[in-house]
């Protein structure tokens, strides 16, 4: 259905001129006037289907079938496929034959009328003499779908990027500039993660739990495998976390306190056995 928006001045309802396309009979118009919206005014109408043309002008337009009969002026065969051809209404004169049919389409639209008021909306068109809001239907037989995002799901997909961009792979793991052999893994939350909004403290000690579950898994065959763990002295929550885990889940390594001198009590050795 193509539209065009002009103000009844009598009703001072929004005048909606109409050209009624897979037009039925009519119950699209009907369902517009329905709403009490709108002032309509159908210019024009299109159907494949004959029946249906005839009924719909017998229902809007008065059609009798005497009109029908007593009719004399129809066009002959050449001038209808002269008239077909130009308009591209699916005759095929080469084969003398109409198109063949294709898939019925349903289409929702959801037509913002905020919109009906506000002339940028408006544009120039092939249907009308004026400007007129166009809705595309149907582009290359490819059923048009209307992109409707409710606030909800926006939200979701923004906190579904910000989730995503925290847990963004980055290199966490050093070699010791003084004895390549041993590697350094900061298990700062701020050495993880550039930004821990919206994170509980549960949640960032998970997530530090997590990389260091990576990294053991990562060196678990290499035998001899020094790795120093720097998780800060703080108040000993994720150090005491650690220490737990080695106790639990990797009882055969061996750790102990890294060098007092260059991490204090902030940081433990791990040996893979």
């Amino acid at each position: 259905m193509n539209t065009e928006n002009k103000n009844n001045s009598l009703t001072n309802k929004p005048l909606l001129r109409t050209i009624e396309l897979c037009s039925g009979i009519g119950a699209q118009i009907k369902g517009i006037n329905k709403t009490d919206l709108f002032d309509t005014e159908v210019i024009a109408t299109a159907d494949l289907d004959k029946e249906v043309v005839v009924s719909y002008a017998a229902i809007h337009c008065g059609l009798t079938n005497e009109m029908i009969n007593n009719y004399e002026d129809y066009p002959s065969k050449e001038e209808m496929v002269e008239q077909l051809t130009h308009k591209r209404l699916g005759y095929d004169f080469k084969k003398d034959k109409p198109y063949s049919l294709k898939n019925a389409i349903s289409v929702e639209l959801h037509l913002d009328t905020v919109k009906f008021y506000k002339q940028h909306c408006f544009m120039e068109n092939d249907f009308f003499d004026e400007d007129a809001m166009i809705h595309p239907i149907v582009r290359q037989d490819i059923p048009e779908k209307e992109l409707l995002i409710s606030a909800t799901e926006l939200q979701e997909a923004m906190q579904k990027k910000v989730r995503e961009d925290r847990r963004a792979p980055q290199t966490i793991i050093k070699k010791k500039a003084t004895d390549s052999t041993i590697l350094e893994v900061d298990l700062h939350i701020n050495e993880l993660l550039d930004n821990t909004h919206g994170l509980s403290n549960t949640d960032m000690l998970n997530y530090q739990l997590e990389k260091f579950h990576e990294v053991l898994a990562k060196y678990a065959n290499k035998k001899g495998q020094k790795i120093v763990f720097i998780h800060g002295k703080g108040e000993g929550v994720l150090r005491k976390a650690i220490e737990k885990e080695l106790k639990t889940r990797y009882k055969n390594y061996y750790y102990q306190d890294a060098s007092f001198r260059e991490y204090g009590f902030g940081a433990t050795m791990v040996t893979i056995k």
